[in-house]
């Protein structure tokens, strides 16, 4: 990209959207964010930002295109009642197209502008030419966003059924006893009777789910069990790992269960939509991605903090209920009740393989709304799918499906403001800029890389055992891995 090219954007007769596509015309960008190549431009050197163009950037492009994210402006009206249907619907679809591409780049301008990661020869600010006025924008917008909200929450109040669902209790407990994972799944065979964890147990367990490439061939999946030690900070030090492990093998077995969650949920919407669909009560199930190990991370965090040296220290994660979730969206108050009341209540696990364990109603007149307004009815519920082959490909080896997942019921009005708003949510909650932790990573892979291995000073500074620890319960320390692979390929 000639960098020439930024200077085209302090034009005032142009428009943003018409400097947003002087940009993604440049030749050899052909209309895609990434190709500008932001990240590049506005980081040249190891001298440290370019704060000239990162504030240009800002101020001029993507301060206009997050305000809006809100308001869908794209410097074009739709067409009035005087135009032909056909005129205005191509009209319509272009006001998307444009909304779409704004969306577009500031995905990209804000992945890019994330800059360099904080290490020993990188500490500047990525940030410092706009960042205070880039935090205070995206406040001013969410608490815009949160206004539109609460409009929308009182029009749904005047709907049919919305008294009704505003006037139940914010969070009601339907099963005391199945309130975390470690109590919807089976314990893990790593958690002895003694209190203490077995490595070897784990590394089955983690085997059995094909983590990091582990599979059928023992002596394989010892390497990548190696590699996966070796090659992560959360798992280099024995106290790090086992308050990690945990999460590491949630994360993957609810990959192995989510699609068959999934299964089971749009059989129920099929069945639901057939019962209720002269009601006009049909509704539409969306499968949501697994939740990944770095955002249950974050999310472990405002639970309690984790610890190696017990078993509810080392399962913290396990109360993180939405691993596998997904969303019925409905048009009414009505339709949700009907869901609630009507189809998920009477469940069982026993007959039905899913049971209602918790609800939060984000729409309660007696709890606040936590999400800046936005508002949904969160149900916690215990899956019970069978058993289904391992997924490290060995004959005979079956894992139970059985996990607590959530669906959120999610009216369409509300859903379409927070795709609205999503973008801006991410950039509140810190997703596009870096974790003061990942100092402490990078000094663990300079560590590796550089010496071959963590010296005493090293091991000493990121909470590492020393290397003469005979404990065979911590990696890093004398492990004798040899009875792993003592089966051959079994």
């Amino acid at each position: 990209v000639d960098t020439t090219a930024y200077m085209g954007l302090e034009k005032a007769d142009l428009v943003p959207y018409a400097k947003l596509r002087a940009l993604l015309d440049l030749p050899g960008v052909g209309g895609e964010p990434s190709k500008l190549l932001l990240h590049m431009q506005c980081f040249p050197s190891m001298a440290g930002p370019h704060h000239e163009r990162l504030l240009k950037l800002f101020s001029l492009l993507a301060l206009p295109m997050l305000r809006r994210l809100r308001t869908g402006e794209v410097d074009l009206d739709p067409l009035g009642e005087s135009h032909p249907q056909e005129a205005r619907e191509v009209q319509l679809q272009e006001i998307a197209r444009r909304q779409c591409h704004q969306a577009q780049f500031l995905r990209q301008w804000l992945s890019d502008t994330q800059g360099p990661r904080p290490a020993p020869y990188w500490k500047h600010d990525n940030r410092k030419a706009y960042g205070d006025e880039l935090r205070s924008v995206v406040a001013e917008e969410l608490d815009l966003f949160r206004l539109e909200l609460h409009q929308l929450y009182l029009r749904t109040l005047a709907q049919e059924g919305g008294e009704e669902l505003a006037s139940m209790p914010p969070e009601e407990i339907l099963d005391p006893q199945c309130q975390t994972q470690v109590e919807g799944h089976a314990m893990p065979k790593w958690e002895g009777d003694d209190g203490l964890p077995d490595i070897s147990a784990l590394f089955e367990d983690l085997r059995m789910l094909g983590v990091g490439g582990m599979g059928a061939d023992a002596s394989n999946s010892v390497l990548c069990f190696a590699e996966l030690v070796n090659s992560s900070p959360d798992f280099a030090a024995g106290r790090s790992f086992w308050r990690n492990a945990y999460r590491l093998w949630l994360h993957d077995y609810g990959c192995l269960v989510a699609p068959r969650f999934h299964a089971h949920m749009q059989r129920l919407v099929q069945e639901f939509n057939d019962r209720h669909g002269d009601d006009g009560l049909t509704s539409a199930y969306r499968e949501g991605p697994v939740k990944t190990y770095e955002r249950m991370k974050a999310k472990e965090k405002e639970l309690e903090e984790s610890s190696h040296k017990s078993f509810s220290g080392r399962t913290v994660a396990s109360g993180i209920l939405d691993v596998v979730r997904g969303s019925l969206c409905v048009d009414t108050p009505k339709a949700a009740l009907a869901w609630l009341d009507g189809a998920f209540r009477p469940l069982t696990l026993e007959s039905d393989g899913l049971q209602l364990v918790r609800v939060r109603n984000g729409f309660s007149k007696r709890g606040d709304s936590q999400l800046l307004g936005y508002r949904t009815l969160e149900l916690s519920l215990a899956f019970s799918g069978g058993f289904m082959p391992a997924c490290c490909g060995r004959l005979g080896r079956n894992l139970r499906a059985a996990l607590i997942c959530e669906v959120q019921i999610v009216l369409a009005d509300f859903l379409a403001v927070r795709k609205r708003r999503h973008l801006l949510c991410k950039c509140a909650r810190g997703d596009y800029d870096w974790d003061p932790e990942d100092l402490v990573a990078v000094m663990h892979e300079l560590a590796m890389g550089a010496k071959g291995g963590l010296n005493e000073d090293d091991r000493s500074q990121l909470g590492c055992p020393p290397v003469s620890c005979k404990d065979p319960g911590l990696p890093g320390c004398q492990i004798d891995t040899s009875r792993w692979a003592s089966s051959g390929s079994g």
